[in-house]
């Protein structure tokens, strides 16, 4: 698949569709002030001729006007519903040139202590976050960013899998349901109003009923007052009496209703645009399992969700009537308008807000599929990971890392059979060790996440990353790089000893003490790793470890990186090869910047 023209052929059709929109837009617009003037002229032209024709003309022309303002604004929507399809393929163009720090990197989600986030830069820039994150909502980043933090089980995982899938070739309806998402932003603190809302119990102000029965009486009485006095049973002085009885139970009224609305405020406008997303959510018609028990979820007693939330919509837009204080006081004092909305939302509230945090949940776990389905779409030479039974299998053919463009990305074949066993990777400076160590994790985490891997062919058991790659010092909390990476040995040495089912990349580890201790630490730490039956990949310059290979035979095996040497000129190749490394580059470089060795 040509994936630069087909996103090419969608940029031009977009900017032709939206050309044509604009060119409506300004059409629109002069229709609107040619019928509105024209109304205003010819009213008072033929006014004096004939009031009759003067004044049906002009409601004809304003009835012109109101439909080409009608017709205006749903042009308007449609124009900027592609202009986000237009950006949101632009984004996916550059995205295949590995450029997309348009999104968001999730440096919010990542975890002051975790096995493996920050050494796989799982967030950040340039991130494994950002490569995937095609989210709109906060909730849907932050189950993205919880996918790929922490494991799923072999169920999950392949319910996962089918599920993104499925979304893979669907891409029309994937980006409608994220260009409606862009539209409808459910930011944190939306998400966190909806989530209390949503759980809260049923409150009923003091005096609710009083409230209840007067908001239709004293109205009622007052329409009576005012037939009375205009057949002159009563005076019309009685009113001010029914005025301050409306505005006295209006200041009471105003007291509860408020703190509701302000509460919802920030919410009215996402509601109105989360209606077409859930919408979105449940008219396509999908055969996967997994996909159809999400659409199952965003009903209710067999209504669409999207159904129900428009009577909410539509409550909330009456109570968003406040805003306009022309229209709303005297509408208000009248037949107290925001009590009646209140009533209604409380209504809504008690009937279906258990359902409400469920369509939001659903939503978010379809963007998230989405978001891996757009990955698997734009690679796809990519594989679905077989997961294993067994504990522990790890194999994989051209294994290459996701972040790095596939003109410069070299691919390795890797494996690792059986528990008790490390694959020990000796080799020169810059010759790959760290990127092949991140290769693996990275492809591991996203093969617990249920998303397709960069390998032609990969198979793993369930298991969780442990890695001990960048270790740094802590000023604040006055402890060393030495210190801080004991630190880390010491919890990555329990969850082995726990028999966690883990696999540990560790990269030249007790690097921060000399030569002796290190080698000596180093290979105390190897056999207790063996001992407890612990599986992974350990990177090292100490060329002595490999000899562990004949005194550990079957558990330790021995890997390289090595570097040629070509009139003094470095030449890496990036390939994994068996054995130990011979040839290092420490020297040359240093001769390079100066130091005569």
């Amino acid at each position: 698949m040509d994936l630069y023209g087909l996103y090419n052929g969608r940029i031009d059709r977009l900017q032709k569709e939206i050309a044509v929109l604009k060119q409506k837009k300004r059409r629109y617009g002069l229709g609107r002030l040619v019928s509105f003037m024209a109304a205003i002229i010819l009213f008072f032209a033929l006014l004096e001729v004939n009031g009759v024709m003067a004044a049906t003309i002009a409601i004809l022309l304003l009835l012109l006007f109101l439909f080409i303002a009608v017709k205006d604004m749903d042009n308007t929507r449609h124009l900027k519903f592609r202009s986000i399809l237009l950006k949101i393929n632009e984004e996916e163009l550059g995205s295949l040139d590995h450029h997309f720090n348009d999104f968001d990197d999730g440096s919010a989600f990542l975890p002051e202590n975790h096995p493996y986030a920050y050494d796989l830069d799982i967030f950040g820039k340039h991130s494994l976050f950002q490569f995937i994150n095609r989210t709109t909502a906060t909730p849907s980043a932050a189950l993205l960013a919880d996918r790929l933090l922490h494991p799923s089980s072999k169920n999950k995982i392949g319910q996962l899998q089918q599920g993104i899938k499925a979304l893979q070739p669907e891409i029309d309806w994937r980006q409608r349901l994220q260009a409606l998402g862009r539209r409808s932003k459910i930011t944190g603190s939306v998400y966190q109003q909806i989530a209390q809302w949503s759980t809260s119990r049923d409150h009923k102000p003091n005096g609710e009923s009083t409230f209840k029965w007067m908001a239709i009486v004293l109205p009622l009485i007052t329409l009576l007052f005012i037939i009375l006095a205009s057949f002159g049973i009563l005076p019309w002085k009685i009113l001010w009496l029914s005025f301050c009885a409306h505005l006295l139970l209006l200041w009471r009224i105003d007291k509860v209703v408020t703190p509701a609305y302000e509460y919802l405020s920030e919410a009215i406008n996402t509601m109105d645009a989360f209606y077409d997303s859930l919408e979105c959510m449940v008219d396509k018609a999908f055969t996967d399992p997994y996909l159809q028990s999400l659409q199952q979820q965003c009903f209710h007693d067999g209504i669409p969700a999207h159904q129900l939330l428009s009577r909410l919509k539509k409550i909330l837009h009456r109570l968003n009537m406040r805003l306009n204080p022309l229209v709303h006081f005297p509408l208000n004092l009248a037949i107290f308008w925001d009590w009646h909305q209140y009533r209604r939302l409380q209504s809504w509230q008690s009937r279906y807000r258990q359902g409400l945090i469920g369509w939001v949940n659903a939503y978010a776990e379809m963007e998230v599929l989405s978001s891996f389905a757009n990955m698997a779409f734009n690679h796809p030479g990519w594989c679905f990971p077989e997961i294993a039974d067994q504990h522990f299998t790890f194999s994989a053919l051209s294994l290459g890392h996701p972040l790095l463009a596939e003109g410069k990305r070299i691919c390795n074949d890797a494996g690792l059979s059986g528990a008790g066993k490390i694959l020990l990777i000796t080799g020169s400076n810059m010759a790959g060790k760290s990127t092949f160590l991140r290769t693996v994790g990275v492809n591991m985490v996203l093969a617990m996440a249920g998303s397709p891997v960069c390998a032609r062919k990969m198979e793993v058991s369930e298991t969780e990353v442990i890695s001990s790659m960048r270790v740094a010092d802590n000023l604040e909390e006055n402890i060393s790089t030495f210190y801080a990476e004991l630190k880390k040995l010491e919890t990555i040495l329990q969850r082995v000893r726990a028999h966690e089912k883990v696999f540990l990349l560790l990269d030249e580890i007790l690097r921060g003490t000399n030569s002796l201790d290190r080698h000596a630490g180093a290979r105390a730490l190897i056999r207790q790793f063996l001992a407890e039956k612990a599986v992974g990949i350990l990177a090292t310059h100490d060329l002595e470890l490999t000899e562990m290979a004949n005194e550990c035979k079957g558990q330790i095996l021995n890997y390289h990186f090595d570097v040629q040497v070509q009139e003094e000129e470095l030449y890496f190749d990036y390939k994994l090869k068996p054995g130990i490394c011979t040839s290092m580059n420490a020297s040359l470089l240093m001769r390079k910047i100066g130091i005569d060795v």
